[in-house]
């Protein structure tokens, strides 16, 4: 599936504005409503963040440590596995 480059890109937009300068927002295409792209919720596998762990050679991660984890960060976080 090949994102719609029109639709996508106010998101590109934001995002180049968040790495540029640690902020950018991005419109609700359903409400035209603005909102920092790190609000978002881009789905399963996509998330924007400035830090990374790395569980190199460890068992999968379970609910309660991850859960415990996100705890202690204080935010959102999305889990990659697999090679990068």
């Amino acid at each position: 599936m090949e994102a719609d480059p029109e639709a996508w890109q106010p998101f590109l937009d934001g995002i180049e504005d968040w790495k540029e300068t640690g902020t950018g927002v991005a419109p609700c295409p359903a409400c035209g409503a603005s909102s920092p792209v790190t609000d978002w919720e881009f789905g399963p596998g996509f998330a924007l963040g400035a830090l990374a762990f790395d569980f190199w050679g460890w068992p999968p991660l379970g609910t309660r440590f991850l859960a415990d984890f996100r705890r202690r960060l204080g935010h959102r976080t999305q889990e990659q596995s697999g090679k990068f």
